[in-house]
Order: C-alpha cells, then sequence, then structure tokens
C-alpha cells in the first residue's frame, strides 16, 4: 500500500485517493488528529483517512444491512457450506423470469 519510498496513502472520508504523504507530513496529520490511521496486522501504518466535516469516523465500524445473497448451511456430517439465494426477477407481466442465458452470454463476450 505504501510507495516505494516509504511515502503513506491518504484518502478521503468516502474513500478516494488524495495520493501519499512523506512521513513527516504523516506526523504532523496524526499529532493534529485530522486523520484516523489505519494499522496492518504488525501494527505498521497502513494508510490514513481524512475525518468527515462532523469529525467524526471515516471508517464505519458495522456494515450497511442489506440484502444477504449467500448463508451458511450446516451439514449433516458438521461441517459448514455456503449456499447462494436466487435472485428472482418478475418481469412486467409479473412471471418469473431467468436472467442466466443473458449473463452467460455477457460472461462468453468478455472471454473474447
Amino acid at each position: 500500500m505504501s510507495s516505494k519510498n516509504g511515502d503513506i496513502p491518504i484518502y478521503s472520508a468516502d474513500g478516494r485517493s488524495l495520493g501519499f504523504r512523506a512521513p513527516e507530513a504523516v506526523r504532523k496529520l496524526l499529532a493534529a488528529g485530522s486523520v484516523n490511521p489505519v494499522y496492518g496486522p504488525r501494527k505498521q501504518l497502513k494508510g490514513l483517512f481524512l475525518k468527515q466535516e462532523d469529525g467524526a469516523n471515516s471508517v464505519e465500524a458495522h456494515l450497511r444491512p442489506g440484502t444477504r445473497y449467500s448463508f451458511e448451511q450446516r451439514l449433516d456430517s458438521g461441517h459448514h457450506n455456503w449456499r447462494h439465494k436466487r435472485i428472482a426477477e418478475k418481469g412486467e407481466d409479473g412471471r418469473l423470469v431467468s436472467t442466466r442465458g443473458a449473463f452467460l452470454e455477457v460472461v462468453r463476450e468478455c472471454m473474447r
């Protein structure tokens, strides 16, 4: 994530890249408290996120709720398996429409 010369990447509160900052500039930003540091598994500084305008943390601590398209299923053997929900689309007449053919056609076109 960091550049070859030791600079640290910095991101806006919404995650857009703002380039890299030199170690001295990083120390000043951290001392001022205007950024949130992101550390790697070995406690090395991996990047900086600017705080939101209201001073709130830029990185959300919890995932936003939404539709889950896969879920874990316990098998009789005691192991776990991931199952995927089928996404059902309804046409204008209210009947289920399969989008599998259209999806596979896009995949074929991309592989050409």
